[in-house]
Protein backbone atom coordinates (compact mmCIF):
# COMPACT_ATOMS: atom_id res chain seq x y z
CA UNK A 1 0.00 0.00 0.00
CA UNK A 2 1.25 3.50 -0.81
CA UNK A 3 1.91 6.05 1.96
CA UNK A 4 -1.20 7.94 0.85
CA UNK A 5 -3.23 4.72 0.97
CA UNK A 6 -2.04 4.07 4.53
CA UNK A 7 -2.87 7.65 5.51
CA UNK A 8 -6.39 7.27 4.12
CA UNK A 9 -6.88 3.93 5.88
CA UNK A 10 -5.69 5.37 9.19
CA UNK A 11 -7.87 8.46 8.80
CA UNK A 12 -10.87 6.23 8.03
CA UNK A 13 -10.25 4.17 11.16
CA UNK A 14 -9.90 7.31 13.26
CA UNK A 15 -13.13 8.66 11.77
CA UNK A 16 -14.92 5.43 12.71
CA UNK A 17 -13.55 5.68 16.24
CA UNK A 18 -14.57 9.33 16.51
CA UNK A 19 -18.01 8.61 15.11
CA UNK A 20 -18.65 5.78 17.53
CA UNK A 21 -17.51 7.95 20.42
CA UNK A 22 -20.69 10.01 20.26
CA UNK A 23 -21.09 12.00 17.06
CA UNK A 24 -24.00 14.40 17.24
CA UNK A 25 -26.44 15.01 14.43
CA UNK A 26 -28.73 17.93 13.81
CA UNK A 27 -31.95 15.89 13.73
CA UNK A 28 -33.08 12.29 13.83
CA UNK A 29 -36.53 10.80 13.51
CA UNK A 30 -37.18 7.05 13.52
CA UNK A 31 -38.28 5.49 10.24
CA UNK A 32 -36.77 8.27 8.17
CA UNK A 33 -37.81 8.27 4.51
CA UNK A 34 -35.24 10.93 3.65
CA UNK A 35 -31.68 10.81 4.99
CA UNK A 36 -29.35 13.79 4.61
CA UNK A 37 -25.61 13.13 5.07
CA UNK A 38 -23.12 15.94 5.08
CA UNK A 39 -21.13 18.84 6.41
CA UNK A 40 -22.03 22.25 7.85
CA UNK A 41 -24.19 23.10 4.84
CA UNK A 42 -26.31 20.04 5.68
CA UNK A 43 -26.34 21.06 9.37
CA UNK A 44 -27.86 24.40 8.37
CA UNK A 45 -30.22 23.18 5.66
CA UNK A 46 -31.19 19.67 6.78
CA UNK A 47 -33.49 20.46 9.70
CA UNK A 48 -35.25 23.09 7.57
CA UNK A 49 -35.85 20.54 4.81
CA UNK A 50 -37.15 18.04 7.38
CA UNK A 51 -39.66 20.62 8.65
CA UNK A 52 -40.95 21.11 5.09
CA UNK A 53 -41.66 17.40 4.71
CA UNK A 54 -44.64 15.43 5.91
CA UNK A 55 -42.43 12.40 6.35
CA UNK A 56 -39.80 11.25 8.73
CA UNK A 57 -36.40 12.74 7.99
CA UNK A 58 -32.94 12.08 9.39
CA UNK A 59 -29.98 14.46 9.26
CA UNK A 60 -26.51 12.99 9.75
CA UNK A 61 -24.25 16.01 9.51
CA UNK A 62 -21.37 17.73 11.24
CA UNK A 63 -19.50 20.95 10.74
CA UNK A 64 -16.19 20.39 8.99
CA UNK A 65 -17.10 16.88 7.78
CA UNK A 66 -15.30 15.47 4.75
CA UNK A 67 -15.80 12.55 2.38
CA UNK A 68 -13.05 10.52 4.03
CA UNK A 69 -14.68 10.92 7.44
CA UNK A 70 -18.05 9.71 6.17
CA UNK A 71 -16.34 6.97 4.16
CA UNK A 72 -14.80 5.68 7.38
CA UNK A 73 -18.08 5.91 9.26
CA UNK A 74 -20.33 4.45 6.56
CA UNK A 75 -19.89 0.87 7.77
CA UNK A 76 -21.23 1.62 11.23
CA UNK A 77 -23.55 4.55 10.63
CA UNK A 78 -25.22 3.93 7.26
CA UNK A 79 -28.06 1.82 8.67
CA UNK A 80 -31.78 1.78 7.99
CA UNK A 81 -31.59 3.17 4.47
CA UNK A 82 -34.04 0.58 3.06
CA UNK A 83 -36.15 2.28 0.43
CA UNK A 84 -35.00 5.73 1.51
CA UNK A 85 -33.68 8.63 -0.49
CA UNK A 86 -30.18 9.54 0.65
CA UNK A 87 -28.96 13.06 -0.08
CA UNK A 88 -25.28 13.91 0.29
CA UNK A 89 -24.50 17.57 0.95
CA UNK A 90 -20.77 17.04 1.20
CA UNK A 91 -17.60 18.16 -0.57
CA UNK A 92 -17.09 21.79 0.42
CA UNK A 93 -14.35 20.94 2.94
CA UNK A 94 -12.75 18.43 0.55
CA UNK A 95 -12.27 21.17 -2.04
CA UNK A 96 -9.52 22.83 0.04
CA UNK A 97 -7.55 19.63 0.70
CA UNK A 98 -4.15 18.69 -0.70
CA UNK A 99 -3.70 17.51 -4.29
CA UNK A 100 -2.86 14.01 -3.03
CA UNK A 101 -6.09 13.85 -1.05
CA UNK A 102 -8.14 15.28 -3.91
CA UNK A 103 -6.75 12.54 -6.17
CA UNK A 104 -8.61 10.07 -3.92
CA UNK A 105 -11.96 11.88 -4.16
CA UNK A 106 -13.39 9.79 -7.03
CA UNK A 107 -12.83 6.61 -5.01
CA UNK A 108 -14.28 8.14 -1.84
CA UNK A 109 -17.37 9.58 -3.56
CA UNK A 110 -18.05 6.34 -5.42
CA UNK A 111 -17.56 4.37 -2.19
CA UNK A 112 -20.04 6.53 -0.30
CA UNK A 113 -22.68 6.08 -2.98
CA UNK A 114 -22.08 2.31 -3.04
CA UNK A 115 -22.28 2.17 0.77
CA UNK A 116 -25.66 3.95 0.73
CA UNK A 117 -26.97 1.63 -1.99
CA UNK A 118 -25.68 -1.50 -0.25
CA UNK A 119 -27.59 -0.37 2.86
CA UNK A 120 -30.80 -0.25 0.83
CA UNK A 121 -31.04 3.35 -0.43
CA UNK A 122 -33.62 3.51 -3.21
CA UNK A 123 -32.26 6.80 -4.53
CA UNK A 124 -28.95 8.60 -3.98
CA UNK A 125 -28.67 12.31 -4.75
CA UNK A 126 -25.55 14.43 -4.25
CA UNK A 127 -25.68 18.23 -4.07
CA UNK A 128 -22.50 19.71 -5.52
CA UNK A 129 -20.75 22.37 -3.44
CA UNK A 130 -22.02 25.88 -4.11
CA UNK A 131 -19.91 28.44 -5.92
CA UNK A 132 -17.02 29.13 -3.56
CA UNK A 133 -14.15 31.62 -3.43
CA UNK A 134 -11.86 28.79 -4.66
CA UNK A 135 -12.15 26.13 -7.40
CA UNK A 136 -14.21 22.99 -6.75
CA UNK A 137 -13.55 21.30 -10.10
CA UNK A 138 -11.99 18.12 -8.68
CA UNK A 139 -14.73 17.66 -6.10
CA UNK A 140 -17.41 18.32 -8.72
CA UNK A 141 -15.85 15.76 -11.08
CA UNK A 142 -15.65 13.14 -8.32
CA UNK A 143 -19.30 13.65 -7.43
CA UNK A 144 -20.45 13.60 -11.05
CA UNK A 145 -18.56 10.31 -11.52
CA UNK A 146 -19.90 8.72 -8.33
CA UNK A 147 -23.01 7.20 -9.87
CA UNK A 148 -25.36 9.39 -7.83
CA UNK A 149 -27.84 11.82 -9.30
CA UNK A 150 -26.22 15.22 -8.82
CA UNK A 151 -27.59 18.71 -8.50
CA UNK A 152 -25.88 22.11 -8.75
CA UNK A 153 -27.46 24.53 -6.30
CA UNK A 154 -28.20 28.07 -7.43
CA UNK A 155 -26.96 31.00 -5.37
CA UNK A 156 -28.67 31.62 -2.05
CA UNK A 157 -28.09 34.42 0.43
CA UNK A 158 -24.64 33.94 1.97
CA UNK A 159 -23.23 34.65 5.39
CA UNK A 160 -20.28 37.03 5.76
CA UNK A 161 -17.77 34.16 5.33
CA UNK A 162 -18.90 33.68 1.72
CA UNK A 163 -19.24 29.91 2.25
CA UNK A 164 -22.19 29.29 4.53
CA UNK A 165 -25.70 30.63 4.10
CA UNK A 166 -27.70 33.02 6.21
CA UNK A 167 -30.77 31.59 7.97
CA UNK A 168 -32.83 32.88 5.05
CA UNK A 169 -30.37 31.31 2.59
CA UNK A 170 -30.64 27.93 4.32
CA UNK A 171 -34.43 28.21 4.06
CA UNK A 172 -34.15 28.92 0.32
CA UNK A 173 -31.73 25.97 -0.04
CA UNK A 174 -34.20 23.66 1.76
CA UNK A 175 -37.13 24.74 -0.43
CA UNK A 176 -35.04 24.35 -3.59
CA UNK A 177 -33.94 20.84 -2.60
CA UNK A 178 -37.43 19.87 -1.45
CA UNK A 179 -38.70 20.50 -4.98
CA UNK A 180 -36.06 18.11 -6.37
CA UNK A 181 -36.06 15.16 -4.00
Amino acid sequence: MTPLGWAIAIAALLAVAAGSAGAHYAATRPGAELVIVGDSLAVGMGPRLCRLRDLACRVMAEEGATMIEWYGRAVTEFVGFDGRTVVFVLGTNDSVASDAYQAELPRLAWGLVQAARSRGAARVVWVLPPKLPWPTDRVDAAIRGSGAEWLRPPEFERAADGIHYTPSGYGEFARWLDARV
